[in-house]
């Protein structure tokens, strides 16, 4: 299990690093058009029988964007100031095509145009499906889980699942844990 889940900073308590329960992740697709799903990972206590989220994820087209809660927020976050955002935006550009302003994803594999009505569905639909979790679980014990985990859980070819591309953006990956 060391090799597919690693425990973040936060998780730490004053004995050394918190030891997650059974691992499970569920995939939400926020938009089938354009292969964007929304990863939870929830930690199931068996004794309880409740299921605790304990991070999030981005993937779209199999390609791992957001591997944590933090990183997952500000994803959502700029889907909702969209035209609003500035050259500063980590996953978005705003760009004109065809008079209608759009969000492409900044990726040099992947080509996605999300229009505004995508954009307002996929954080109302985020909204929907976090409102009933108690989040604080997550900010306080949040686990990240490696490249291998995610193919590991969501049962897809070791070598199918990748990082983002961009060689600066992955630096980010790396401070977390």
């Amino acid at each position: 299990m060391n090799d597919i889940v690693k425990p973040c900073r936060a998780s730490r308590n004053s004995l050394g690093y918190f030891i997650p329960g059974p691992i499970n992740i569920e995939k939400k697709s926020l938009n089938d058009d354009l292969d964007i799903n929304l990863l939870r990972i929830f930690e199931v206590d068996p004794v309880e029988k409740k299921r605790y989220i304990r991070s999030f994820g981005i993937l779209i087209n199999k390609t791992l964007f957001a591997m944590n809660v933090k990183e997952t927020e500000t994803f959502i976050a700029e889907l909702s100031l969209f035209e609003r955002g500035d050259k500063n935006n980590s996953y978005f550009n705003i760009v004109s095509k065809d008079s209608v302003i759009s969000l492409k994803l900044i990726s040099e594999n992947i080509n996605i145009y999300i229009t505004k009505s995508q954009a307002k569905s996929m954080i109302e639909y985020f909204n929907k499906l976090n409102k009933n979790y108690n989040l604080s679980y997550a900010y306080e014990h949040e686990v990240e889980l490696t490249i291998d985990g995610y193919n590991y859980f969501l049962s897809y070819d070791p070598n199918s699942m990748k990082k983002y591309s961009d060689e600066e953006e992955m630096k980010r990956f790396k401070e977390f844990c």
